[in-house]
């Protein structure tokens, strides 16, 4: 880092980067060449590990191609799940991998509707179509390279079905669990491939199917929690939409509405005495 020939170019870079002028130096001797020289180490070692790492993934990339015979290595991947809980409360997730890193700024979540809600592979053909319908929208990832879904032949060609309906060909895998609820291979083409020959596919496609099942999962979890709290708050007489979400947006959780004393209810802008009365009565009856 001695030769430094475009000083006058870097110290540019900073002044349009900060809007302040900045010296560059380079210390020859002392404790600011050590301080100088360990920067250095630690900039190059990090870029060392990212350079690593990022070869792995386009390494694992290339193998799943090559396991599955793509025509087109699949830099874009998008990842459904479908969660519910007893056929109730029915949600999908979308993940998406970028050449083999997790995005999750496109990361899309889903309500089912109508009578798909307790049939995984219906709903799967519903969350894919609506999907499809946006497949040129800036909101989402480009056009996916490869498709994959959480589960065997019944939910590929229930995706494929989707395809077919929207004149779209895109390859769709799906990722099966072995009797452990762990990453045992894929489903293409009507076959099974086992990844144990491909260690850093099985790490890949291991990643991105525990990733959609916990966004599907936390969305779930949270549609019932919604629930739970609309439902206990609808009890109490006089409250609509309106004072709800005041409450909520106030509070935070139901829990602290259940805790909240009278003066605090009071104190909630949009909320009237009889309303703050009405809801503390309703959780802690009435003062004697």
């Amino acid at each position: 880092y001695n030769n430094i020939n475009n000083i006058s170019w870097l110290e540019d870079w900073f002044l349009s980067i900060h809007n302040k002028k900045t010296a560059v130096r380079i210390p020859v001797r002392g404790d600011k060449k050590d301080l100088a020289l360990m920067a250095y180490k630690n900039a190059y070692e990090s870029f060392r590990i990212f350079s690593e790492k990022r070869n792995t993934e386009t390494i694992a990339l290339k193998n799943l191609a090559k396991l599955l015979n793509l025509e087109v290595l699949p830099e874009i991947i998008e990842a459904y799940d479908i969660s519910n809980l007893s056929g109730k409360d029915t949600v999908a997730s979308m993940t998406v991998f970028i050449k083999g890193k997790a995005d999750k700024s496109k990361y899309r979540k889903f309500t089912l509707k109508g009578d798909v809600k307790q049939n995984d592979t219906g709903a799967l053909k519903e969350v894919l179509s609506r999907r499809l319908k946006r497949i040129d929208e800036k909101d989402f990832a480009d056009k996916p390279d490869l498709i994959l879904v959480d589960g065997g032949i019944n939910q590929v060609n229930a995706v494929k079905e989707a395809l077919r309906e929207k004149n779209m060909d895109i390859p769709v895998s799906g990722m099966v669990k072995d009797d452990n609820h762990r990453t045992r291979g894929l489903i293409y083409e009507g076959a099974e491939y086992s990844l144990r020959k491909y260690p850093d596919v099985f790490k890949q496609i291991a990643v991105i199917q525990e990733e959609t099942h916990r966004f599907a999962i936390e969305f779930n979890r949270k549609k019932r929690a919604k629930k739970i709290y609309e439902s206990e708050l609808d009890e109490i007489p006089g409250i609509g939409d309106k004072r709800k979400n005041i409450l909520m947006k106030h509070f935070g959780s139901l829990r602290e509405i259940k805790g909240a004393g009278l003066r605090q209810l009071l104190n909630v802008k949009g909320i009237n005495e009889k309303t703050a009365r009405t809801v503390h009565e309703f959780f802690h009856g009435k003062d004697k």
